[in-house]
């Protein structure tokens, strides 16, 4: 059902039909960005595997980056509302967030896997990978208005910092292996 409202919002229909905000629900969306790091480690195999890497999978080093980019949208979520004095349906709106992250990584993890099993050229998935994070700005813009209410202006500038600090936790990461 939470999938139904996650779409819903997106589009900007009702999705608060069915939709349960108790603490059992945002710990459950906060197991659910837990998800996203497999995701990221399965997607981060095919990358390796593409690029003909014979070096040791690097588990724990990815398995953190994709933590901390996972930790990025929560955190912010708690203070941008406060350093701009707005009021969000916060709790709403990082149960949803957090659901639509892991739907985005899920369908990346898929398209990667089916990569690895020979099933789909590694271009085909890096394009795919390449509209998926695009959306994300469109996503974080369009929740940041239909579910947490926050206006135009200030949605864009919240997708934007997510997208900066996404980026600047994956320049650390990469700026450490090289």
């Amino acid at each position: 059902m939470i999938i139904k409202n996650v779409i819903n919002a997106l589009i900007g229909q009702d999705w608060k039909t069915g939709y349960n905000n108790s603490q059992a629900s945002l710990n459950a969306s906060f197991m659910a960005l837990a998800m996203t790091v497999p995701c990221g480690l399965l997607i981060a195999k095919a990358i390796l595997t593409f690029n003909a890497n014979t070096m040791q999978f690097p588990l724990i080093p990815i398995a953190l980056t994709l933590f901390f980019i996972a930790l990025v949208f929560p955190i912010l979520a708690l203070v941008f509302p406060k350093a701009l004095n707005i009021k969000p349906a916060l709790r709403d709106w990082i149960i949803i967030r957090n659901w639509a992250f892991f739907l985005v990584m899920a369908g990346f993890a898929c398209f990667s896997g089916l990569y690895l099993l020979g099933v789909l050229p590694f271009s085909f998935v890096y394009f795919f990978g390449l509209g998926l994070y695009l959306a994300s700005l469109a996503i974080d813009i369009r929740l940041a208005q239909n579910v947490a209410g926050i206006g135009w202006t200030l949605a864009v500038l919240f997708a934007i910092l997510v997208s900066v600090l996404t980026m600047l936790i994956l320049l650390a990461a990469l700026g450490q292996s090289l």
